[in-house]
């Protein structure tokens, strides 16, 4: 009878709205995707449906994921937290060794039909592992400074690793969040305050370290200086988006996914959504 009611107690906590925009963005970007990947999977296997196959694949194994996740206690994440985060920088390592390099970065580990991006599972993992630390560790925190440097720390290591790939979206993410968590759990504001612009700083050289990095912030503020060069995905994903004016070309009816537009099914699919569906779709969130 006990062991029945913790399943059932288990099956109802969750956010059921969260839930059901979760199912709603998986639905909508699995349509989306299978738009915009049509052209790229002729061109790669000669099926237009590859990363449509795939992607329902991933999404299958997401739900078990979940469902599986859902009946694990939340002791259970403190209790590993640390395996996690060793996990993770054993994955991070492996990476740079024979992970396979997309557009000149190393961020998957192929495993057959499987790619694993070890940077999201740090994601999760640092921040269980934060999670835990502020509790065990909340007083030192709140009035050691020590207590404050000593997840920066570990932010250091993983950040190194990341940029190694180099990944520095990644590394921002985990700051900024690492950050936030302090600071809700008592962190001192001038500890913030400093660290925040120690980030800043750090951030601040490292784009200016590299030139696409460069090219990347100037073609962003004004991509028509260049519209052939650093600003061409810039500028085509704003014709998409200047073709689907109100109510769009129709779905499945986009001209920039026949490959004028870059990376239209991953980083750009948003543009796609744009010229497909129109401002009267992709707006409304706003």
């Amino acid at each position: 009878m006990g062991s029945r009611q913790k399943d059932n107690d288990s099956l109802v906590m969750y956010d059921r709205m969260l839930l059901w925009l979760t199912l709603g963005l998986a639905a909508v970007g699995f349509i989306m995707v299978t738009s915009a990947s049509m052209p790229v999977g002729q061109r790669l296997a000669n099926d237009p449906f590859l990363f449509a196959k795939r992607d329902g694949l991933y999404i299958l194994l997401a739900l078990g994921l979940a469902l599986v996740t859902l009946r694990l206690p939340m002791e259970f994440w403190q209790r590993h937290s640390t395996a996690m985060l060793i996990a993770s920088i054993v994955m991070l390592l492996i990476v740079l060794v024979v992970g396979s390099s997309v557009n000149g970065a190393s961020r998957w580990i192929a495993l057959g039909p499987l790619r694993i991006q070890p940077a999201e599972f740090t994601k999760l993992s640092l921040f269980c592992y934060i999670a835990n630390y502020l509790v065990r560790k909340g007083d030192e925190v709140r009035n050691n400074l020590r207590g404050f440097l000593k997840p920066m720390g570990v932010i250091f290591v993983l950040a190194i690793l990341l940029l190694a790939q180099p990944d520095l979206g990644t590394v921002v993410v985990l700051f900024v969040t690492t950050l936030a968590m302090l600071f809700l759990g008592g962190a001192k504001l001038w500890q913030f305050i400093a660290i925040i612009g120690m980030g800043i700083s750090a951030v601040v050289l490292l784009i200016l370290a590299e030139p696409y990095r460069i090219r990347r912030v100037t073609s962003f503020w004004n991509p028509w200086d260049d519209p052939f060069g650093s600003g061409y995905q810039l500028t085509q994903s704003l014709m998409a988006f200047g073709r689907g004016e109100m109510w769009g070309q129709g779905l499945g009816n986009s001209v920039q996914k026949l490959e004028y537009l870059p990376e239209a099914h991953t980083d750009f699919i948003f543009a796609i959504i744009g010229e497909e569906l129109g401002i009267s779709v992709w707006y409304w969130p706003y």
